[in-house]
């Protein structure tokens, strides 16, 4: 019985892993084929499209979805879901009279004229993200993880077809795809939670009763959620205003690239984290849990991000070419904040599972100034390089005391993560000596290729064993352990 609980979380994440990283497998192919038919201010036009897009979608449900996790009765959840749908379908129906009446205006407001002619197309991503949300939390909470991880391979699949097919046509084409495989993979979600959401007794009584119970953690989810999508999706859209598309095209190259790993990673554990976080609370075991997630990310982060501070640059150019160089400088400068990230990102919800919302609303307030700022700065002397590189030394800072916060919050602490940081330092280390005698030895592109190669293999093998390592650990909710197989 134990053993089963603790298998259930890795093969959830086994399942969601495989899964998303198939899809992002498709996404690393195509990409680049995509950074040669298409410009850096074709990207950069994406990467606005898409900043405004999240930063509006994340709350389009003004985030009732996120508490679907949260009730032990399944007719209450279920309520949640039918309460989300009705509100994500209001917001975009507004958004989308919005856009119709005022588009002009609000480009012109926004300073962001290129995207006039596409601002209608935010209101249909809005309602098809807000719906997949929905359906993605209902799926969590079933524990269907499978049905996740199709989903995604879904939308990767319909979203390149229409970029690859439809180059000639620049910026739109890149928009487009975005749409359709948004709406590809919300079909397959919506068809699969529908058939499976009963509820005995749907009553506007328990709707409103839904509404009121679950509106205080609904508007702390709504702060953090808006504060965090606009730290990080107001990034490109201020680039393309004070700077140049093309500088927003190499961000968002980058950062593409950069958030691979923890799309695969990162995000299915924290998806299958939120799944398990509230019931491990319940039996004691959070901080086991956390301590467990955090050093296996720690290991399985540190590798990346010293090859991308070695080889960035070269990088870049050998597989997008050498006009995309810029987007592997942007990696360098990116690497530090990214790699916090992805230690970080699941432990997010924490504040909600421990009842301290507003501390988390609070830290997305204060990442959010401190981005701006940056970036203020870098416009300031009409650098786009420093920008970015305030950007990233502030939000490294920043997700730094957040995870000082949670560790504390969890009677833990930042040192437990200092043995297996400075073991993956070492190991780390050791898997870029074939970059550093590339780099020392002024080796020509096939030299750096095949360094590259060789890196990436026993990048590959690490992390394989650092994820069959840790799987073994999991807490289980008697306070024992999986035996190692």
């Amino acid at each position: 019985m134990h053993r089963e609980h603790g298998d259930s979380f890795a093969k959830n994440l086994r399942s969601l892993i495989s899964g998303t990283a198939g899809a992002q497998a498709l996404t690393i192919l195509a990409a680049p084929v995509l950074a040669r038919l298409y410009s850096p201010s074709d990207f950069g036009l994406l990467a606005a499209y898409i900043g405004i897009l999240t930063l509006f979608g994340v709350i389009a449900s003004f985030r009732y979805d996120y508490s679907i996790l949260l009730p032990e009765q399944e007719d209450d959840a279920a309520h949640l879901v039918i309460l989300s749908a009705g509100i994500t379908t209001i917001f975009s129906s507004i958004v989308f009279l919005l856009s119709f009446f005022f588009s002009k205006e609000l480009m012109q407001l926004s300073a962001l004229s290129a995207l006039s002619s596409y601002f209608w197309l935010v209101p249909i991503g809005i309602f098809f993200l807000g719906i997949y949300q929905i359906a993605n939390y209902w799926s969590m909470r079933q524990k269907n993880f499978s049905v996740i991880a199709r989903s995604k391979i879904q939308q990767s699949i319909g979203q390149l077809v229409i970029q690859v097919a439809g180059y000639q046509y620049g910026g739109l084409s890149l928009i487009a795809g975005s749409i359709v495989g948004q709406s590809s993979g919300s079909i397959r979600m919506i068809s699969t939670f529908l058939k499976s959401v009963i509820i005995k007794d749907v009553s506007l009584s328990k709707i409103k009763r839904t509404f009121f119970e679950y509106r205080y953690t609904a508007f702390h989810s709504s702060c953090f959620a808006l504060l965090n999508s606009a730290s990080v999706q107001l990034t490109p859209i201020l680039l393309v205003m004070l700077f140049d598309p093309g500088s927003a095209g190499y961000y968002a190259l980058a950062q593409r690239v950069l958030n691979t790993p923890m799309s695969i990673v990162g995000a299915a554990v924290g998806n299958v984290f939120f799944a398990h976080a509230a019931e491990a609370k319940r039996n004691g075991q959070l901080t086991a849990l956390v301590s467990t997630v955090t050093t296996a990310l720690v290991r399985l982060a540190t590798p990346p991000t010293l090859i991308l501070i070695f080889a960035g640059p070269h990088i870049f150019g050998l597989i997008f070419g050498e006009n995309w160089i810029i987007a592997g400088i942007y990696s360098q400068l990116l690497s530090s904040w990214l790699f916090m990230v992805f230690i970080t990102s699941p432990l997010t919800t924490l504040p909600s599972i421990i009842g301290r919302d507003k501390y988390g609303t609070l830290f997305q307030l204060a990442l959010l100034t401190t981005r701006l700022a940056a970036i203020y700065v870098g416009y300031s002397f009409d650098d786009a390089l420093l920008a970015i590189t305030l950007f990233s030394a502030s939000s490294t800072i920043c997700w730094l005391l957040f995870l000082w916060w949670v560790l504390r919050a969890i009677d833990s602490s930042l040192m437990d993560l200092t043995k297996p940081l400075l073991q993956s330092l070492g190991n780390s280390f050791l898997i870029c000596t074939p970059l550093a005698i590339a780099h020392f030895s002024n080796g020509g592109s096939s030299f750096w290729m095949v360094s590259i190669g060789i890196t990436g293999c026993l990048t590959a093998l690490y992390s394989y064993r650092v994820y069959r390592k840790q799987r073994t650990q999991l807490p289980l909710a008697n306070g024992q352990h999986v035996a190692p197989n």
